[in-house]
């Protein structure tokens, strides 16, 4: 209940959001990143939630990095559309 708790934590963000999920994702199940969205849909429209699909955690991203693949280029692309989007209000 106290400042621990994420709900209420992510309801009082005042600040636009951009959530990127992978669809496969073992480690976080893609229904936490909607729960996030949910949760603070109701603050600001500039938000966004996207689901890169047929990817994990990662992105297809591993290590040591041998360089970028599709799926982290469409994680970039979004995140770089987000920042111009914020740039422009």
């Amino acid at each position: 209940e106290g400042r621990l708790n994420l709900k209420k934590r992510i309801q009082k963000l005042n600040v636009p959001l951009c959530l990127i999920h992978g669809q496969n994702d073992l480690t976080v199940p893609v229904s936490e990143s909607a729960d996030l969205y949910e949760w603070n849909s109701d603050s600001d429209s500039l938000n966004e939630f996207h689901v890169i699909q047929n990817t994990g955690h990662t992105f297809n991203a591993v290590h040591p990095f041998p360089g970028s693949n599709d799926k982290l280029e469409q994680v970039l692309n979004v995140t770089y559309g987000f920042i111009e989007k914020l740039n422009r209000i």
